[in-house]
């Protein structure tokens, strides 16, 4: 039976519009934590990604405890939408108040110059690492350092290769599972045997007992029962002579 696009999109529409509130509430929480660059913490992204998906196929190592892919892109995000518009509205702001910039105060001065700094450092970056190296934003190197010491450096992270990874996992985790089942299975169809060839052991066994003249010793293996019926003669009852 085959499926149309149209048949699916008419059976998940109801869902999605009954869904709506929950997923705008989910919407707004992970647009929360990308911009404030909580999402990019390890836990915090395991535990948004489980939320909004339903599964852990986007879940990171206990290693990974910074996801670089989401902190470099929610970064540049940030530069090029946020910093350096606010340059130009800084400039405006101070034309407005004083068109002569020799008349723009010190802290004016350093403000809007510390924005394009950074602006520029964040542009320059991003254009090296992608541009020149050829690198994906996970790959972008995140590390602390003060006075030439590294304080902290994060492990490269790649949304792609952890989907993969995950997929490859929980794949190897299915067939295992499939073959402990098919060995408890296994396990069952022996046992059940087991008990019924046990019974007919105990069967005849009683048999043996109820027919025969010599009496047999319960500690015997049932191996040897088995083995030694034929030195056991079956004495019918005796018929009374008429």
């Amino acid at each position: 039976m085959t499926v149309t696009v149209g048949e699916m999109k008419r059976v998940a529409t109801p869902y999605v519009l009954i869904n709506v509130p929950i997923i705008m509430i989910k919407a707004f929480v992970g647009m929360f934590l990308y911009s404030t660059k909580v999402l990019c913490i390890g836990t915090i992204a395991n535990w948004w990604f489980f939320w909004w998906s339903g599964t852990r196929i986007h879940q990171l190592r206990d290693d990974e405890t910074i996801d670089t892919e989401i902190l470099n892109d929610s970064i540049y995000v940030e530069i090029l939408l946020e910093t350096l518009p606010q340059v130009f509205i800084q400039v405006s702001n101070n034309m407005q108040i004083s068109p002569n910039s020799a008349e723009w105060s010190r802290i004016s001065l350093f403000s809007i110059s510390l924005t394009m700094l950074n602006t520029l450092n964040g542009i320059y970056r991003f254009f090296y690492f992608k541009c020149i190296l050829h690198q994906d934003m996970g790959n972008i190197p995140v590390r602390t350092s003060l006075l030439g010491y590294l304080l902290f450096e994060a492990k490269p992270t790649d949304h792609k290769v952890t989907v993969e990874r995950n997929q490859t996992l929980t794949l190897k985790q299915n067939q295992d599972q499939d073959v402990d089942i098919a060995i408890i299975e296994q396990e069952m169809i022996s046992l059940e045997s087991g008990i019924d060839e046990d019974g007919g052991k105990d069967e005849l066994r009683m048999s043996m007992v109820s027919h025969s003249a010599v009496p047999l010793d319960e500690d015997d293996e049932d191996d040897d029962i088995l083995q030694d019926t034929h030195r056991y003669s079956v004495v019918p009852p005796a018929t009374k002579q008429m």
